[in-house]
């Protein structure tokens, strides 16, 4: 994982940028969850989250399941309780990789 933080000014906010490398050996919610107990820790809290590009439908699997989402609920279902775990801003079933892909294979077919 490769990360950073900064200040926004405008919007009197921190923000934490990173590229998480390898979701299965650091999983999303788990670099949530300690970007929470580090704000927790200042008196802060996170305002949502935002991804830039696709993850794999694996990585919010990963996250529905740390939620407590049953793994036989829907790839839909999953994704929603993900991005709402997550507070994804924009959440989108095509910021699914594999979502992604297949809605260009339909319309190149």
């Amino acid at each position: 994982m490769q990360g950073n933080g900064f200040m926004i000014d405008e919007l009197d906010a921190a923000q934490v940028s990173m590229n998480l490398l390898d979701f299965e050996t650091t999983p999303m919610w788990r670099v949530y969850d300690e970007v929470a107990r580090l704000a927790a820790a200042e008196g802060v809290g996170i305002r949502e989250s935002e991804l830039i590009g696709l993850a794999p439908q694996a990585a919010f699997d990963g996250v529905a399941s740390h939620a407590g989402t049953p793994a036989g609920a829907g790839t839909e279902a999953r994704f929603s309780a993900a991005a709402a775990y997550l507070r994804l801003r924009d959440a989108q079933p095509l910021m699914v990789l594999e979502q992604r892909l297949a809605a260009a294979r339909a319309s190149a077919g």
